[in-house]
């Protein structure tokens, strides 16, 4: 063999070894794949109880699930927006990683670029006290979307670092007022057995023995409920939106009291009513102030029928002398003092006169 095969081998296999190395440092192994398949982070959303958000230069955003309720517990206490928390783990758990990095790949200075030594998000899921899952999120990455993360290793001694896309940070640039839930109430309308509403002319109190019953006026008189005008009511106070909030009350006399609205709710499953308090809105006002149970500020709420809360019995009550459904009649009878008695009875689908 001269020289010059033997060179043109050397250099091939020069070349083929520089490609396997290369492949074997660039290229996902098949562990790295199936790691890539199911995201960076693996936990149960459904077992989430704890949230920690840390951003730099912000307050820590603490959030805590009690019983079926999500709670903002720092920097102050309220309930929690539901669809926030849901968007937040939804977004943690589909994290893409574009491709794994090592951290000896970097200069010094490039590093620091990364921002993942200068942590400017952090995100803690934990579950009974146990933490599930945590990543910290550097700076912008190059490829459009995506961002460096920072996240325990598999070992739990060490850390992994990725290029990732994923909609987390920007969920987590907002503040921690835009984590308060902007419904006044949150209930399943199904769940509401009975209402009581007191004002300084008096009370009107509504009942109903379950979902499938229809709803009755108790008080002050007893008669069959007006079903539009309370699915009003109903409505009303279940999408009364928070547009504002203050942490105490103004004093404004006792004209605001006498004006004063209170709706005692009681829910199926809960010992005590869940009680609400609103001031009567101006004329033409859309809006009015607002507290009730469990929650500490005072709410400026809006409501396009708010009067529709200030009803008096008789807006209340069914205005139908009768009411029967037209499929359950077999028969009907008319008594006249003047006119023979006139009877028709149903025969499969047709009235015929008896």
């Amino acid at each position: 063999m001269n020289s010059r095969t033997t060179l043109l081998l050397f250099l091939a296999t020069v070349l083929v070894g520089g490609a396997i190395v290369g492949v074997e440092r660039y290229l996902p192994s098949t562990r790295e794949l199936k790691e890539l398949r199911k995201g960076p982070l693996n936990f149960d959303s459904a077992t989430v109880d704890r949230i920690d958000v840390e951003l730099k230069g912000s307050p820590t955003l603490l959030l805590q699930k009690k019983g079926f309720r999500w709670l903002v517990k720092e920097p102050f206490e309220d309930h929690a927006a539901p669809e926030k928390i849901e968007g937040l783990l939804s977004g943690l758990a589909g994290i893409e990683w574009v491709e794994k990095v090592e951290r000896d790949e970097f200069g010094v200075e490039a590093w620091k670029q990364t921002g993942l030594d200068d942590t400017r998000l952090s995100v803690t899921l934990k579950a009974e006290g146990q933490t599930v899952a945590t990543c910290e999120f550097g700076v912008a990455a190059v490829l459009d979307g995506s961002v460096y993360l920072k996240i325990p290793d598999a070992s739990g001694t060490g850390s992994a670092y990725y290029v990732a896309r994923t909609s987390v940070p920007a969920m987590c640039q907002s503040g921690a007022a835009e984590w308060r839930d902007s419904k006044l109430l949150r209930l399943p309308e199904e769940s509401i057995k009975q209402i009581t509403l007191s004002q300084a002319m008096g009370q009107i109190a509504l009942a109903r023995d379950s979902v499938k019953t229809p709803w009755a006026l108790v008080k002050p008189l007893a008669t069959r409920g007006d079903k539009d005008r309370i699915s009003e009511v109903i409505s009303t106070l279940l999408n009364l939106t928070i547009t504002d909030m203050a942490e105490t009350a103004s004093s404004e006399g006792d004209s605001v009291a006498q004006e004063e609205l209170k709706v005692a709710i009681v829910v199926e499953g809960r010992d005590e009513p869940l009680e609400v308090s609103l001031s009567k809105p101006k004329p033409d006002s859309q809006t009015t102030t607002a507290t009730t149970t469990g929650r500490k500020p005072v709410f400026t709420v809006e409501s396009s029928s708010l009067m529709s809360l200030w009803a008096m019995p008789n807006d209340l009550r069914d205005p139908m002398l009768a009411r029967v459904r037209e499929a359950d009649l077999s028969s009907i009878k008319i008594s006249s003092l003047v006119n023979p008695p006139v009877e028709m009875i149903k025969e499969r689908e047709s009235w015929m006169l008896k």
